[in-house]
């Protein structure tokens, strides 16, 4: 609607009132300045006395900050709902919202800062209070590692240290006689 001439001026931005831009900057002084006089007060040690010494208040003033607030019953289904008037299926819909979220997840990895650690950084000890990385259990594959001891190994040294392990290893179970007995043995079974 455009202005009517000889008219006194109605809604927009009042004269002296604070705009977007400067209330940007009002904010990140605030912060800049709470964030210096946390310090100051002694960080997480003081932050710990004082959820100590008052915890229900540090439970309604710190924690419920952090908890997404309660839905509000009150808003109408129509609001809520989001209609395709586009002739999609259910299921195309779906893919696409899908599509654009994932989408959207990948824009906003993309924009997350990759940290520059120093070698310096990376050999320091953690804070006490960081719990441990998890690493993952690494289970002994007793062939394998017999392998790759062998790896170097011609084929001969390895019979030779096959026979060398037979017969360390060997018991009455396991005992496959002497050279003498083997041949005994071979001539038994051709017979039969």
């Amino acid at each position: 609607m455009t202005a009517r001439i000889g008219q006194p001026k109605t809604g927009g931005r009042k004269r002296g009132s604070v705009d977007r831009e400067q209330r940007k900057v009002l904010t990140d002084k605030m912060a800049a300045d709470l964030m210096w006089c946390y310090a100051k007060l002694g960080g997480r040690a003081w932050l710990l006395e004082f959820a100590k010494d008052q915890p229900g208040e540090f439970l309604r003033q710190g924690l419920s900050r952090l908890f997404p607030p309660p839905q509000r019953d009150d808003i109408p289904d129509v609001l809520v709902q989001q209609q395709f008037n586009s002739g999609l299926t259910d299921f195309e819909a779906a893919r696409r919202v899908a599509f654009c979220l994932a989408k959207a997840a990948y824009e906003q990895k993309a924009l997350e800062p990759v940290p520059k650690i120093t070698p310096q950084e990376a050999c320091r000890v953690p804070h006490p209070d960081t719990p441990p990385l998890l690493q993952p259990e690494v289970v002994e594959d007793p062939e394998r590692t017999k392998w790759a001891s062998e790896l170097h190994l011609s084929d001969e040294e390895r019979r030779d240290r096959r026979l060398i392990e037979q017969t360390q290893n060997a018991t009455l179970a396991t005992y496959s006689g002497s050279s003498a007995e083997q041949a005994l043995a071979a001539v038994k079974k051709s017979l039969l």
